[in-house]
């Protein structure tokens, strides 16, 4: 699994979404923790439509939380076990492909 976590510095733009795709193209992640993102509620889905196969968790229900979490559901389930104001708890369950020869 290959995972990175940035502070982004806004998001809404869409040079920084561009650039978050690449760093996940180049560095083939699997998970991605944005910080500071920045972005209003009425715009979430907009602003992640730039990854749309993936996996998506924001808290807007607490005050100033501006962390994003993504990840490649092809490849990982996320459950989050624990929020704080600066802190994501989260389990990873790998998912497991049977391939018969």
């Amino acid at each position: 699994m290959n995972a990175a976590f940035w502070n982004v510095r806004g998001l809404n733009r869409r040079d920084h979404q561009v650039a978050v795709k690449e760093l996940v193209n180049e560095f083939r992640l699997n998970f991605l923790g944005l910080f500071e993102t920045r972005v209003s509620a009425v715009n979430v889905l907009r602003v992640q439509s730039f990854l749309p196969r993936w996996s998506w968790f924001t808290d807007y229900d607490m005050p100033g939380n501006r962390i994003w979490i993504a990840w490649d559901d092809e490849l990982l389930n996320v459950d989050v076990l624990n929020l704080d104001v600066h802190l994501y708890t989260v389990a990873f369950i790998f998912v497991v492909l049977n391939c018969l020869s």
